[in-house]
């Protein structure tokens, strides 16, 4: 089910998607019935994570609820949908817990459009008894994603290590929505 903000579609990363984007971003963009861009992918999406996600979809058919999502702007500088960045979630719920990760091209960053994305996710989230918490990882030196997380709600909890790098965990727990 795509997931609707006031400005953007949440549009589950399928089987048939993630495949369509690995043969490229013309592909893509058809079977999205919006534009993708010269700046695709967005920053820290590659293709060992896109190979991630559609392992994911394909052993799990929940993983399309609970995993990545293309965000889809639906009116873009060009006029019509584009797709301009990737955000959702690492999994289905596990323990009340999802982590949640996103990341907007270059030229749409700035504007609201992480916030508005990880809003719809963490609705979303919480929409479900499933989750009562929900968690981000983000680069200690990424300041605009830190930034997306306070504007969102999350809270700092700590300092952690991923793969050797060093990384910053924010939460929100379910009694913190309004």
């Amino acid at each position: 089910m795509t997931l609707a903000t006031p400005r953007l579609d949440l549009v589950p990363a399928t089987a048939p998607l993630l495949m369509a984007e690995m043969s490229g971003p013309d592909d893509l963009g058809r079977m999205l019935g919006a534009r993708v861009g010269p700046e695709w992918p967005p920053p820290l999406y590659d293709a060992d994570t896109l190979e991630w996600s559609l392992d994911q979809v394909r052993a799990d058919p929940r993983f399309e609820a609970w995993g990545m999502r293309y965000v889809v702007v639906r009116e873009s500088d060009l006029g019509g949908p584009e797709a301009v960045g990737v955000a959702g979630f690492k999994g289905p719920p596990a323990d009340g817990l999802v982590e949640v990760g996103y990341s907007i091209v270059p030229s749409y960053q700035r504007r609201g459009l992480a916030t508005e994305a990880v809003l719809g996710l963490v609705d979303h989230a919480f929409g479900t008894p499933d989750v009562d918490r929900v968690e981000a990882h983000t680069l200690a030196h990424l300041v605009p994603s830190i930034g997306v997380l306070h504007k969102t709600g999350f809270r700092f909890d700590g300092e952690s290590e991923e793969d050797g790098v060093p990384v910053v965990r924010y939460v929100r727990d379910r009694s913190s929505v309004t």
